[in-house]
């Protein structure tokens, strides 16, 4: 099966969330998830991260949640923290906690599932986690998983790429403002460390140059111009690894 930006694209209504999202699922394995958009993993916090945080709806479970967990784990979806119920399934000595909370980006329509992993002390449990921890400092903290889009919206230019550095991502912001998780392709990753990932961020980077911001597509690919040596070598500079949030100046300078 092919497909197109064109394919995907939906109808906007400014009342209601969107998304480009295909289902691949193999039954009689029991397998689901996403067919085109990649998976993303946010474990650590950052500015960036919490911005996004805040726009997050909490919601009951749907069957697109289901996908980011596995099996077994699905039950777990509707169980509460600890916070609001010490007998959850999920509570751990009635002070820690593994529940999951479902919630829905907005901004996207994507599903969010967010881990809880929450100790009374320092040391980690065995029936949480295998592996233990010095400090007698309680740990509380959140994992999210979810999809990463595979571009704005029709009605919205890219204004400026960021690169987070403290959460591991990058983000795109709009000419409206909204953050969004760096569009990508499932199996085709950005990032900077390996030749590949910074190969499709830096094709990437031109198709946004190119495109004035317009293009965000990673529906499908494309033959484009070769990518502009600058572009290549600021990606492998000590530059490009620190926080920052490049406009489209920026950009175009790196490409000239």
């Amino acid at each position: 099966m092919t497909e197109s930006q064109h394919d995907l694209t939906l109808t906007y209504d400014p009342n209601k969330t969107w998304a480009h999202f295909l289902l691949y699922t193999e039954p009689e394995r029991g397998i689901i998830g996403a067919s085109l958009n990649a998976t993303v993993k946010i474990e650590r916090t950052s500015a960036y991260v919490q911005e996004w945080e805040q726009r997050l709806r909490r919601c009951t479970p749907n069957p697109l949640h289901t996908t980011m967990v596995d099996n077994k784990d699905i039950p777990a979806l509707f169980h509460p923290c600890v916070e609001e119920d010490k007998e959850s399934p999920s509570a751990v000595d009635g002070t820690g906690c593994t529940c999951y909370r479902t919630s829905l980006d907005p901004a996207t329509g994507m599903p969010v599932v967010s881990w809880h992993y929450r100790t009374s002390t320092g040391d980690s449990p065995a029936s949480i986690l295998p592996w233990k921890t010095d400090s007698d400092t309680p740990i509380d903290r959140w994992t999210h998983h979810t999809y990463a889009p595979l571009g704005l919206r029709d009605t919205e230019t890219c204004t400026s790429l960021i690169i987070d550095r403290r959460s591991g991502h990058f983000w795109l912001r709009s000419d409206h403002g909204t953050l969004y998780l760096l569009p990508e392709r499932n199996g085709h990753g950005h990032g900077l460390e390996g030749a590949s990932g910074r190969g499709a961020l830096a094709d990437f980077i031109q198709q946004l140059v190119e495109s004035e911001g317009q293009d965000t597509s990673v529906a499908a690919p494309r033959k484009r111009t070769p990518t502009a040596p600058g572009i290549e070598a600021f990606l492998q500079s000590p530059e490009a690894r620190r926080t920052q949030e490049l406009s489209l100046t920026d950009l175009r300078n790196l490409a000239v």
